[in-house]
């Protein structure tokens, strides 16, 4: 009589019902396996963000997506477990960062994760594992503002609050374009874009837009991007490539990354009511397993597209 195959199953960290931190536990759900188009991951460390904090109270767009049941977690780093066919550009035991199909898949908060292969990239040489978890959602938001405002060399962009881990990065991104980052308290030079993040308590900086001016607003406790007043969308969506810019950037020393603070599985609920009382200004990264080797090394530089 030949036995019955158990199903492989991993360590996550759950919520079954929207609420304060409280809500997350501990639990084991089966691991997944990868479709054609997809990588598994092996997570090292997966960032808590304000999305995360927004999804587990029922708020903004990851939350449409959810079904409880769920396991949260966008942002993550890890080691190729195995690829799907129809991903060869990644081979196991590659270290790899990403963002996963924000605002919708999800499940960073668990041993393994299966991600479509154009949403990883090769995580930088000189980050560990947690730090690198906490690089995609501030720094792709960055640079898709970036990108949405389409700022020329020599225009003018102000950053409010100048101090949170978005416009730090948006800062060091648009200088690299030649973008002039102006101060926040100068208030009598007029500017080119406006890029405000947060609960936006304090509109009177848009009065020193330029007529033509444009400006972007972030609200990353919702998860939300508003252009020009117009309609809400999705503050961030993946990009492997874009990653890859990043990925670059950091390497150089052009783009860089405060530490995380660490936290393990079991002490998600703290982890999530620290970002909740430090807001933009801190990151942290949960650890899946207490014994994982946090290394910085990676695949040789020469298996990866170089964009500046």
């Amino acid at each position: 009589m030949v036995a019955a195959s158990v199903e492989a199953r991993m360590k996550a960290v759950a919520l079954s019902s929207f609420g304060d931190p409280s809500v997350l536990h501990l639990t084991r759900i089966p691991k997944p396996r990868p479709l054609p188009h997809e990588v598994l991951v092996r997570v090292h460390a997966c960032g808590v963000n304000a999305i995360d904090t927004a999804a587990r109270q029922g708020l903004g767009p990851a939350a449409r997506h959810l079904t409880l049941p769920a396991v949260l977690g966008w942002e993550f780093a890890g080691t190729v477990e195995a690829v799907g066919h129809q991903a060869p550009r990644f081979r196991p035991g590659d270290y790899v960062y990403g963002l996963a199909g924000y605002p919708q898949h999800g499940g960073a908060y668990a041993e393994y994760l299966t991600v479509p292969a154009q949403h990883l990239a090769f995580k930088p040489t000189t980050l560990t594992h947690a730090d690198a978890s906490t690089v995609p959602i501030d720094a792709l938001t960055a640079l898709q503002a970036l990108e949405t405002l389409s700022m020329p060399a020599g225009h003018s962009l102000l950053l409010h609050p100048g101090n949170c881990r978005i416009s730090t990065f948006a800062g060091h991104l648009a200088r690299r374009r030649h973008v002039i980052v102006t101060d926040e308290l100068d208030t009598s030079s007029p500017v080119d874009g406006v890029i405000l993040i947060g609960t936006h308590d304090n509109l009177d900086v848009l009065k020193r837009l330029k007529p033509a001016g444009h400006h972007l607003m972030i609200f990353p406790f919702l998860g939300m991007m508003l252009v020009d007043g117009q309609t809400p969308r999705p503050q961030v969506h993946p990009s492997g490539l874009q990653l890859e810019r990043l990925t670059y950037l950091i390497e150089q020393g052009h783009l860089p990354v405060p530490p995380a603070d660490l936290f393990t599985f079991q002490d998600a609920v703290h982890a999530h009511r620290q970002c909740g009382q430090s807001g933009m200004l801190k990151c942290a990264a949960l650890l899946p397993r207490h014994d994982d080797s946090d290394h910085a090394s990676s695949r040789p530089a020469s298996r990866r597209p170089r964009l500046a």
